[in-house]
């Protein structure tokens, strides 16, 4: 689920170092967020042409990326981590990140 430690575990939240992880998640930025005294973490899922449109663009400026499934997006999941702070209630030093994930809505074999 989506939690606001700054990762995506696939199964349970767990406040471990992501090195010694043993469960399927996705590091965005580990670095023991909190959000209980600043910032929050939101998400949205968008089929926005415009926004579709733009982070084509952007993956196909990193040359790292696989034609016929990026000229084909057609949905993207964005998580903001907007001005959070960190681990035991600080906010003196705050971070903003953000992961996008797309698809085409077509499983790969």
């Amino acid at each position: 689920g989506l939690v606001n430690t700054g990762n995506i575990p696939f199964t349970a939240d767990t406040p471990t170092g992501f090195s010694t992880l043993n469960i399927p998640s996705i590091g965005i930025y580990w670095a023991d967020v909190d959000t209980r005294t600043a910032g929050d973490v939101t998400y949205r899922v968008t089929s926005d042409a415009a926004f579709l449109a733009t982070l084509t663009s952007d993956i196909i400026a990193t040359g790292n990326y696989a034609p016929a499934i990026v000229d084909t997006l057609n949905k993207a999941l964005v998580v903001t981590w907007n001005q959070v702070g960190y681990y035991n209630r600080h906010n003196d030093k705050l971070n903003t990140f953000q992961l996008v994930i797309t698809t085409n809505n077509q499983q790969q074999t």
